[in-house]
Formats: structure tokens, sequence, C-alpha cells
């Protein structure tokens, strides 16, 4: 019986989650930018609604919750996570 695991995070992220990695992306985006972070999240989501069809801004939250915790209960988080990967790599191409 063969009892192989994916690894569905990016490489090297076996400890980190991917709403880790998206705020830390986050907050690159808003530094290279000079955006507050908060833009930054509002642009990642409304791309997530008009690529994918999903808004996280009507799924239900509880009080204090982040958009990005209901990102991951919703199981979009990966998506979420590669819209601000592809946030980072303009900015970064931008920069060059």
């Amino acid at each position: 019986m063969n009892t192989t695991h994916t690894n569905t995070q990016p490489t090297g992220a076996t400890t980190t989650t991917y709403r880790a990695l998206t705020s830390q992306l986050v907050t690159d985006v808003a530094v290279d930018s000079g955006e507050p972070q908060q833009a930054v999240y509002d642009r990642i989501f409304t791309r997530l609604l008009f690529l994918y069809g999903i808004d996280v801004y009507m799924y239900p939250r509880g009080r204090n919750e982040s958009l990005l915790v209901v990102a991951e209960r919703h199981d979009v988080i990966d998506k979420v996570y590669a819209l601000a990967y592809a946030e980072k790599l303009y900015f970064q191409s931008y920069e060059e």
C-alpha cells in the first residue's frame, strides 16, 4: 500500500501556512508600492471575485476574524496566495 502524501503548500513551506505566507507577501507589496496593506488586500480580493467568482466579503465572519481566515476556512486560500504572489512579482518587475 502506497501512502504518498502530496504537499499542497509552496516549496519549502512545510511548516508555514498559506495564510502566513500570504500575509507576508501583502506586507512586502505594501512596502514596495507605498500603499496601505488594506489597499493591497482589497485589490487581491477584488481580483479573486473577478477571476474566480469568489466573494470572500459575502461569507459569514466571526468577530475579529480576518478575511484570510475566512478564505482558509472556505478552502480558497491557495487562490488568495497565488494572487498575492502575482502582486509581488509585478512590483518586483516594476522595480527592475
